[in-house]
């Protein structure tokens, strides 16, 4: 049981440093991301669901079904953190340039107003 909840916490560490890493390049609010990241979230969840359903199995017996469904499940989530990190490092550096533009037109457009 105690192996459960040190899976769950580094599962849920390692979606927060896939997070911090998107803010730092200013993707935390890229519709990509975000749609992405959700559903990786969702993933992680069925998992843990999934892991939860075996463990309450009588007497340990193991379920073939949830097994396959529990590694297709982890594997859709590999494919989508990997997906995530290639979202970060492809758009994050030309996001945190076109924010820095935005700001910089967007002070212009402020003087304007005055």
């Amino acid at each position: 049981m105690a192996k459960r909840s040190a899976d769950a916490g580094s599962m849920q560490v390692e979606a927060q440093q896939i997070l911090d890493k998107a803010k730092e390049r200013g993707l935390e609010s890229n519709f990509l991301f975000k749609t992405t990241f959700e559903r990786y979230l969702t993933q992680l969840e069925a998992c843990e669901k999934i892991k939860r359903a075996q463990e309450e199995a009588p007497d340990g017996a193991f379920d073939i079904r949830l097994i396959r469904l529990y590694n297709s499940t982890v594997s859709g989530a590999n494919g989508t953190a990997a997906t995530l990190v290639s979202i970060i490092k492809k758009l994050g550096t030309e996001g945190a340039q076109e924010n820095k533009l935005r700001e910089f037109f967007d002070k212009f457009k402020e003087d304007d107003e005055d």
